[in-house]
């Protein structure tokens, strides 16, 4: 079991760079589980992480995801590999959303027949107006 990251109570909730793992192996003066700290390498070890989503892809690793850096929204995917206790960023390919590119046609198409239905609207008023004098 694994805390990663969080919130400090004491440093008015700023967001925490520590990774502690709870080992069952070594027992403290009460035979209970002890949480030791868990020291990365890679180049992103010191990044203060809350909020974020975490799973285990193998039996040596896990993937940590989006949340906070310290105070800013994130989406990227760490991998942590807690048999060498390193962390690397992932490369994360870009696939189309073809939900998002739905929207945005069917948004310029409200948009093109609102813009058409006000030109109606005007045309069919001048024409009203027109009549109206006769």
């Amino acid at each position: 079991m694994y805390a990663i990251g969080g919130s400090s109570a004491i440093n008015y909730g700023s967001s925490l760079c520590t990774i502690e793992r709870l080992n069952f192996n070594d027992s403290n003066y009460l035979n209970r589980p002890t949480w030791e700290c868990i020291y990365l390498t890679g180049g992103f070890e010191d990044q203060k992480r809350s909020q974020l989503g975490s799973i285990a892809i193998s039996d040596d690793q896990i993937m940590i995801f989006g949340g906070f850096l310290d105070t800013d929204l994130t989406n990227q995917c760490y991998i942590i590999d807690h048999n060498t206790k390193m962390i690397e960023k992932m490369r994360k390919k870009q696939r189309p959303n073809q939900r998002g590119a739905d929207a945005k046609i069917y948004t310029e198409n409200i948009n093109r027949n609102a813009a058409a239905n006000i030109v109606l609207d005007e045309q069919l008023a001048l024409e009203l107006a027109n009549n109206s004098d006769d």
